[in-house]
């Protein structure tokens, strides 16, 4: 287990689970910690992160660019998947290894907020 002190805004390294790989049921991927509760379990409210090309030149609702994405110590131009939320537990933390700014973290929590308030 990785005892890592990470806070909302963070980019994390995680081992995320994929169900449809059968023979490879976890993989190392980026997500932002949107927050980090620090009651019970420390429960980590993620969001995917990619840096797939097409999401970049066309993102999708619920998509959000990190401008900065060298400052917040991405390698490639990444998007923030906001429609693709996990829980995380600390077990789950490989290592952080950046930050977006306040402005893409408000960002995304806007998304978030919208996708959960929003009627059916």
């Amino acid at each position: 287990m990785v005892s890592l002190s990470v806070e909302a805004g963070d980019l994390v390294l995680v081992s995320y689970p994929f169900s449809a790989h059968a023979d490879e049921p976890y993989k190392p991927r980026p997500v932002l910690v949107v927050n980090a509760v620090r009651q019970g379990d420390e429960t980590l409210l993620c969001a995917m992160v990619t840096s797939n090309e097409r999401r970049w030149s066309r993102p999708k609702p619920g998509d959000i660019r990190i401008e900065e994405w060298q400052e917040a110590g991405l390698p490639l131009q990444s998007v923030i998947r906001t429609r693709r939320v996990w829980t995380a537990e600390h077990r789950d933390l490989i290592r952080a290894f950046g930050k977006v700014s306040g402005e893409t973290l408000e960002a995304a929590r806007t998304q978030l907020i919208d996708l959960i308030t929003r009627a059916a």
